[in-house]
């Protein structure tokens, strides 16, 4: 994080910055990983090249005052890595950008390796499943999007809890299987977007799993969702596997009569 910090705040405008990783196994049951920044920045001259890895130290006086560094970054780098055992190199030109090179001795768990693949999960069998997505972050609502509908369902998108309490309350009884919910919103959080859809006078309030999604994993945060009326707790970053099986497991059968119910989106 730190070589990216560093690429992108002595990068040019409109620049760029690459990053690879790979790895490969070897004979004696460990493997080697690389990862590499590349960035189209400012640069750095060969003389002080040899120097980067001092702390407090910086090419140009001017530095901290143009890109807010402190000149501790790379030397913290070099810290870590050392102490992993591994190395770290840079190639660098001045008006042309830097390539840094990372390589790390990482011990398999042989342990972990013997242990049988799980067995593979159809999220196929969710399809036709309408979803309430509750998500005030746009890229990460257009991530899981995405990926529900590329699982054949229907979604419906909010964007903070109050949204989410009209979308449900708009789209009548039954319209929805499940709602996936983050907490930390603006608005109304997802705590009291529960709280309200819970509350509601209608057949399908009390019965809708309500899924959490949140950073936020500590006992006392998945005690505050299931308090809130949520059915299950889930930490971002999400696992997508057992999201489905999740989804799958909460589902619930609609009652007689509620198949005929219009779409969410045919509705909103």
């Amino acid at each position: 994080m730190n070589v990216i910090d560093n690429a992108l705040r002595y990068n040019h405008p409109g620049g760029s910055v690459l990053v690879r990783a790979a790895a490969a196994a070897l004979p004696d049951g460990s493997a080697s990983c690389q990862f590499i920044i590349e960035d189209t920045g400012i640069g750095i001259g060969a003389d002080f090249q040899e120097h980067i890895f001092e702390p407090f130290t910086q090419e140009h006086q001017d530095a901290r005052t143009h890109y807010s560094g402190v000149g501790l970054g790379m030397s913290i780098v070099k810290k870590l890595v050392d102490q992993m055992k591994g190395t770290v190199t840079i190639d660098s030109q001045v008006g042309k950008g830097s390539i840094v090179k990372i390589t790390l001795p990482v011990q398999l768990d042989g342990q972990q390796r013997a242990q049988p693949a799980e067995e593979s999960w159809d999220a196929g069998k969710l399809a036709g499943m309408r979803v309430l997505l509750v998500e005030d972050n746009e890229i990460n609502c257009e991530i899981v999007e995405y990926i529900l509908q590329e699982a054949d369902m229907e979604v419906v998108t909010a964007n903070d809890g109050k949204a989410a309490v009209d979308a449900f309350a708009a789209a009548g009884p039954w319209a929805f299987d499940c709602v996936l919910m983050d907490l930390m919103m603006p608005v109304m959080s997802g705590y009291e977007a529960a709280r309200v859809i819970r509350g509601l006078d209608r057949a399908d309030a009390q019965s809708v799993p309500i899924i959490a999604l949140s950073a936020n994993a500590f006992e006392e945060d998945i005690a505050l969702a299931k308090g809130a009326g949520m059915n299950a707790h889930l930490a971002k970053p999400v696992d997508i596997r057992k999201m489905f099986q999740l989804m799958d497991e909460l589902r619930i059968c609609q009652p007689p009569g509620a198949e005929g119910v219009p779409s969410p989106a045919a509705q909103l």
